[in-house]
C-alpha cells in the first residue's frame, strides 16, 4: 500500500494492490542503504485512474517498510508514457528526510562535551525532523568547520558517535504529525539468520589477494630525528637491522626467493624507536595476511509460507556459510542495503557487508551427530520419504516475463529432514507437455540444492518440474 499526499502532506490518495476497485501499482522497489542514509523509491501506476492526477513532481508517497515503521519519500522524477500494461506513470522519490536536509545549512560549529542526542538535535533544528529514538550517552568534543548542508554534518556527526541513523514518520488521520530521525549504536540485531549455499545464497565469491599492500617485511620509519632532521629507525633497538619480517608468511607466499617483499611504513606520530618497532610489529602481523574479500548474492525467503523466522532489516548481522568451498566459508556479515519490492516480493534482495571470518570448528562431539545423520540416511527407508515444491513467486509467468524460485522440502515421515541433506542428494527433472525430458536443463542444475530459479524462457508453453531425492 503506498500514501500519496500533497505538498502539506496532506494523504489525498492511496495505491493497493487489494485486488478490489483500488489503483493498483507495480515494479516498485523500496532500496534503503547503510552507507549516506540513502533511501529511494520507484513504482509504476496507470495514467487513467483518478489517483493519477497526485502522482506529480513535489508530491509525497509514503509506506509501511518491512520494520513497520512509515518512510516518506518526495516525487522527484515523474515520466509517462505507455507499455504493455497501458498508459502508466512512472515515479521517482527520494526520501524527504535526505531532501530537507540537503536543502539546509549548517554555519561552522564548535561541539563542547555535547551529548550525542544534542548535538543531533542542533543539526536537525532548521530541518522539519525531529530527535526521535537516541540510545547514544556518549559526550564528545568535535567541531564542524565550514559551512555545509545538514545531511553533510549529520554525516559528521554519525560518524564521531559511531552510530546509525534512521528516517520515519507518524501520520495521524490524513496529516503527517511528527518526522523523526532516530540516531541509534547500532541498526539492526543478531538474531542468527544464516544464508547458506543451496537454500537462499544465489552467488558467493571470495577473493583472496596479495597484490595490494601485501608485504613480507616492512622498514619503519617515524617521527624526524630533532638532531638529523631525517627520520627515526629502528635499527637502535632490532640488533642492526632497519626491517622486520614474517618468515612464515615469506616462505608461504615468496616461495624459492631468497628475499623479502619489501614496503616502507610509515608512522611519523612515533618519537622513539622503540614505539616505531612496537607500532610497525602490529603492522607487520596485518600486511603480511593476504586480503579476503566477499561478495555475496542473497535472496530473500521471508515473505514465503513457513520462511517467515528468516525476517531480516537493514544493519543485522548474519552468518554466511558455504561448506563446499574449500576451506569452509563462515563468515559473519551485516546486511547494508535491503531491495524490497512490495508488489513482487520475488524480486527482495539483500547486499552485504563488513565481512568478518569466523572460525569453522567442528568439534568432536558435532562430528559424531554428523556420522550419526550420515549413517541415519544411508539406511533410510526411502518409500517414507516426501518431497514438497513451493514457489516463490507463483507458478505463472505473464507475458513470457519474471522468475520464481522452487524450493523443496523434504521430510521423512513427518519429520522434517531438508537440511541434513546435501545438494548432490537433490535430483531435478523438467519435462516438457508431452512428458519429454530436458536433457540440458536437468544437467546444468545437478547438485543445485533445494532451491533451482525458474524464469520465463524456462517455460515456453507449459513445463512440469520436479524433485526426487537420491540418498
Amino acid at each position: 500500500m503506498i500514501y500519496i499526499l500533497t505538498p502539506d502532506k496532506k494523504v489525498v490518495a492511496v495505491l493497493d494492490n487489494d485486488g478490489g476497485l483500488s489503483c493498483p501499482f507495480w515494479a516498485d522497489l523500496h532500496v534503503e542503504k547503510m552507507v549516506d542514509f540513502d533511501s529511494t523509491y520507484t513504482f509504476t501506476a496507470p495514467a487513467d485512474r483518478d489517483e493519477s492526477q497526485y502522482l506529480v513532481v513535489g508530491n509525497y508517497a509514503a509506506l509501511v517498510d518491512m520494520d513497520n515503521d512509515i518512510q516518506l519519500f518526495r516525487m522527484i522524477n515523474v515520466a509517462d508514457g505507455f507499455d504493455s500494461n497501458g498508459k502508466t506513470i512512472v515515479v521517482n522519490a527520494r526520501n524527504e528526510a535526505i531532501f530537507d536536509l540537503n536543502g539546509t545549512i549548517i554555519r561552522p560549529h564548535t561541539f563542547t562535551g555535547m551529548m550525542a542526542a544534542d548535538a543531533f538535535s542542533f543539526i536537525l533544528q532548521d530541518s522539519g525532523w525531529e530527535m526521535g529514538t537516541c540510545d547514544i550517552i556518549s559526550s564528545i568534543d568535535f567541531s564542524i568547520d565550514s559551512y555545509s548542508t545538514a545531511q553533510a554534518a549529520l554525516h559528521t556527526v554519525a560518524d564521531t558517535y559511531s552510530g546509525d541513523v534512521k528516517f520515519r514518520v507518524e501520520i495521524q488521520g490524513n496529516h503527517i504529525i511528527h518526522q523523526y530521525v532516530d540516531f541509534l549504536q547500532k541498526r539492526g540485531t543478531n538474531h542468527g539468520k544464516r544464508f547458506e549455499y543451496a537454500k537462499d545464497i544465489q552467488g558467493l565469491t571470495r577473493t583472496i589477494d596479495i597484490d595490494n599492500n601485501f608485504a613480507t617485511a616492512l622498514i619503519p620509519q617515524g617521527a624526524a630525528d630533532s638532531v638529523t632532521n631525517n627520520p627515526i629507525d629502528i635499527t637502535s633497538v632490532n640488533n642492526g637491522l632497519d626491517y622486520i619480517a614474517n618468515d612464515d608468511a615469506n616462505r608461504q607466499f615468496n616461495p624459492g626467493s631468497d628475499k623479502y617483499i619489501y614496503k616502507i611504513y610509515t608512522n611519523d606520530k612515533k618519537t622513539t624507536p622503540a614505539a616505531l618497532l612496537a607500532d610497525a610489529k602490529v603492522q607487520l602481523a596485518i600486511v603480511s595476511k593476504p586480503t579476503i574479500t566477499y561478495d555475496a548474492q542473497v535472496i530473500l525467503l521471508q515473505m514465503m509460507a513457513g520462511y517467515e523466522h528468516e525476517k531480516v532489516s537493514l544493519g543485522d548481522t548474519v552468518g554466511v556459510v558455504n561448506k563446499d568451498m574449500n576451506p569452509t566459508l563462515t563468515v559473519q556479515a551485516r546486511i547494508i542495503e535491503l531491495d524490497i519490492s512490495y508488489s513482487d516480493h520475488s524480486q527482495d534482495k539483500a547486499t552485504l557487508g563488513d565481512y568478518v571470518p569466523l572460525q569453522d570448528v567442528t568439534p568432536t562431539m558435532v562430528q559424531k551427530i554428523q556420522q550419526q545423520v550420515k549413517n541415519t540416511l544411508s539406511g533410510m527407508d526411502l518409500s517414507n520419504i516426501k518431497v514438497e515444491l513451493a514457489a516463490s513467486n507463483g507458478n505463472t509467468f505473464k507475458n513470457g516475463q519474471g522468475t520464481t524460485d522452487l524450493i523443496a522440502r523434504v521430510y521423512n515421515g513427518k519429520t522434517p529432514i531438508t537440511s541434513d541433506l546435501r545438494p548432490e542428494n537433490f535430483v531435478w527433472y523438467k519435462m516438457d507437455v508431452n512428458g519429454t525430458h530436458d536433457a540440458a536443463w536437468e544437467q546444468a542444475h545437478v547438485a543445485a540444492g533445494n532451491t533451482v530459479t525458474v524464469t520465463a524462457a524456462d517455460v515456453t508453453t507449459q513445463a512440469t518440474f520436479e524433485c526426487d531425492i537420491s540418498i
